[in-house]
């Protein structure tokens, strides 16, 4: 379990999700303002969208607004399901999806990088460079690979 201020945010916002899920509306709301202002913030820190983790709060708020409509509220629920995953093992899958549009890779995508991507255990670094690293090496061991006749 990630107690670090880093993660205080999420942690909040896991709580205040939760609150909205139970009943109370105001804890929804507040999770809506939060990630808006962690989204904003991250943002204008960065420059733009170009930093995963900004998309990753943008991504959220949009999903958080959208369960808001008629029908979609199981989206909440799947929002705060992630924020405990987050929270517990470190895996966010909104970020991994991320990195499989265009915007966030160098090159096509092929099954392997896809299934890497989703599958790869969480680690001590952030998913983005250990990515890089992740495909780096699968490019050596194709270029090692002997030429087929």
């Amino acid at each position: 379990m990630n107690i670090l201020p880093r993660q205080f945010g999420w942690w909040l916002t896991a709580l205040l999700l939760g609150a909205g899920l139970v009943g109370w509306w105001p804890g929804l709301y507040g999770a809506m303002v939060l990630t808006a202002a962690r989204a904003a913030r991250r943002t204008l820190q960065s420059g733009g969208l170009r930093r995963l983790d900004a998309q990753v709060r943008v991504f959220y708020l949009g999903l958080l607004l959208l369960g808001v409509q008629p029908g979609l509220r199981w989206l909440h629920l799947a929002q705060w399901a992630g924020v405990i995953v987050l929270l517990v093992t470190d895996y966010c899958l909104a970020a991994r999806l991320l990195m499989l549009l265009p915007w966030n890779r160098d090159e096509p995508l092929t099954l392997w990088q896809v299934s890497w991507l989703l599958l790869a255990p969480p680690g001590p670094r952030p998913i983005r460079s250990r990515w890089k690293a992740a495909l780096r090496h699968e490019r050596l061991r194709h270029a090692r690979r002997p030429a087929s006749r």
